[in-house]
């Protein structure tokens, strides 16, 4: 008698690991399918920051181009605006004259200022 209980346990027994497996690999199917899913939406969300980031990038090198270009160009400018000839033109139309004598102021003692 007990063998037939313990065939008939074993019996009852397979059944729920069948169907606990049937269960398992419907879960494990849907995990995979939400996991590939998910991977693929962060997978477009990173591309587009690299684009973006990329983009940027671009624009900020033509930025640093034209910054370089005008740097480049003042530079001429005030090489051609501080030559000799214009600087003594300056002069002239600031009313400038020319020191003919120096002399300096001498100190007595160590103070400069005094009450």
């Amino acid at each position: 008698m007990q063998n037939t209980l313990a065939v008939n346990y074993f019996v009852f027994s397979s059944r729920p690991l069948i169907l606990g497996r049937k269960l398992n690999l419907k879960i494990i199917c849907l995990l995979s399918f939400v996991l590939i899913w998910t991977l693929f939406i962060l997978y477009i969300f990173q591309i587009n920051s690299i684009i973006q980031n990329n983009y940027l990038i671009k624009n900020y090198e033509k930025e640093s181009n034209l910054l370089s270009e005008e740097t480049k160009n003042l530079e001429i400018k005030f090489a051609q605006i501080n030559t000799l000839e214009n600087i003594e033109s300056l002069i002239k139309d600031l009313s400038y004259e020319k020191i003919e004598k120096i002399s300096y102021i001498q100190l007595i003692g160590s103070q400069v200022v005094t009450k």
